[in-house]
């Protein structure tokens, strides 16, 4: 029998107990199968660990990321909150100049400077362009009826029957 020749059909050939391996040693079929299956049980092995690892760096990622989106909102709310502090100062300030300078309230927002001292010297330059006086000390400062100051000597009920006679 040849080497390209086929054996013929329904003899029994046995299969060669021994391979030579590409380092030169040789080793039996069930030395292969032995070492087969220990390599595809590691193989199995490393693919399970390799799941769990993958496994375990998506709930970082996921925990990262949830982290990450909450520091992300607690930063956008403390700038929020900042902008309001400004503005707030800013009209607290605009509000306390436009009194100083005797400027009508409804002015001012038109009040503009960086410090108090700027604000108040803008706050004087309306109050000169718009006409207005110094504030007016003592009880004048408040509005009685129809913008008007309230009675020094007057009370509440004189103020009532002034109003209720100028009425009809």
């Amino acid at each position: 029998m040849s080497d390209n020749q086929a054996p013929p059909e329904g003899t029994d050939t046995e299969p060669t107990t021994t391979v030579t391996t590409t380092t030169g040693s040789e080793l039996s079929v069930e030395d292969l199968k032995a070492e087969l299956a220990k390599v595809r049980k590691e193989a199995a092995s490393r693919r399970v660990l390799t799941r769990e690892q993958a496994e375990q760096l998506e709930e970082y990622k996921k925990l990262k990321e949830a982290q990450m989106s909450d520091l992300e909102k607690a930063q956008a709310k403390a700038i929020e909150l900042q902008s309001a502090l400004s503005a707030a100062t800013q009209e607290r300030a605009q509000i306390k100049a436009a009194k100083a300078a005797g400027l009508d309230l409804d002015w001012a927002d038109r009040v503009k400077g960086e410090s108090d001292e700027e604000m108040l010297e803008d706050a004087m330059k309306l109050a000169e362009m718009a006409g207005n006086k110094a504030p007016a000390s003592g009880s004048e400062t408040f509005a009685g009826r129809r913008g008007g100051p309230i009675g020094v000597n007057s009370t509440p009920n004189d103020d009532f029957r002034k109003w209720m006679l100028n009425s009809n």
